[in-house]
């Protein structure tokens, strides 16, 4: 159960996505309070990644309301949607990272878009990068990287924004132990400066570690949600 008292960031009702006759989210609710670390689990196929491109709105539900941060997802178009991604920072497991432009541009994009000033994107870029530990690495270009280090500039995009919700699609599946680590802690230091998460994962590591909310999907439907005891623990001290 989520705490009445919070402000929820995310709220679905009913939701159903279909592609033709095949459905992927079945009738799902659920809430996600501002501040809070949730994660997705279930199965391949079970609908993680769907659930979490619903959210952002890169697909659009069949059936069911979803309102992330205020925005009623069923009545924006595309000129609300640049705000509505403004809010959110998403990171992808294939990374998503230009090849043809360095780290520092490839962050950069966000504030770009978002009409910052040159002065400012250079201060918040490099500050995110230092966050990192990849500020060496500001003008090399994304080939040239490891994995981990690739996906720690995918993290810098997401948060450099400073967004209040941020959604991490599978964040350590293709990484080694080490880099999956220093990706955890990356994860653990943007949700200490205030960011929630909603994390699609089948890294028990990572939600021993991190401690928040399972929602587990099977099928498309959620089948439980639970709390980990250490969290409740915080919870009610």
């Amino acid at each position: 159960m989520t705490d009445p008292s919070k402000n929820m960031i995310v709220r679905m009702f009913d939701v159903y996505k279909a592609y033709g006759k095949t459905s992927a989210i079945k009738g799902v609710s659920l809430e996600v309070a501002s501040g809070d670390i949730v994660f997705i689990t279930g199965p391949s196929g079970a609908g993680k990644s769907t659930l979490l491109k619903l959210i952002y709105k890169a697909e659009v539900a069949t059936q069911g309301q979803i309102i992330v941060d205020g925005m009623n997802l069923s009545r924006i178009g595309s000129r609300q949607l640049p705000e509505l991604r403004r809010r959110l920072g998403v990171i992808f497991q294939d990374f998503k990272l230009i090849a043809g432009r360095s780290v520092f541009d490839n962050v950069a994009l966000v504030l770009e878009a978002a009409g910052e000033k040159p002065k400012i994107i250079e201060k918040k870029v490099m500050s995110v990068l230092r966050t990192a530990g990849i500020e060496e690495k500001a003008r090399v270009f994304p080939p040239s990287l490891s994995g981990g280090e690739q996906q720690r500039v995918a993290v810098s995009r997401a948060v450099v924004g400073s967004p209040r919700l941020i959604l991490a699609d599978e964040p350590t599946a293709s990484l080694d132990p080490d880099s999956a680590e220093q990706i955890m802690q990356l994860l653990e230091t943007f949700h200490a400066r205030g960011a929630t998460l909603v994390i699609a994962t089948h890294n028990r590591r990572i939600i021993s570690r991190l401690k928040g909310r399972e929602i587990r999907l099977e099928r498309g439907c959620v089948k439980t949600q639970e709390i980990s005891s250490d969290h409740e623990v915080e919870e009610n001290q």
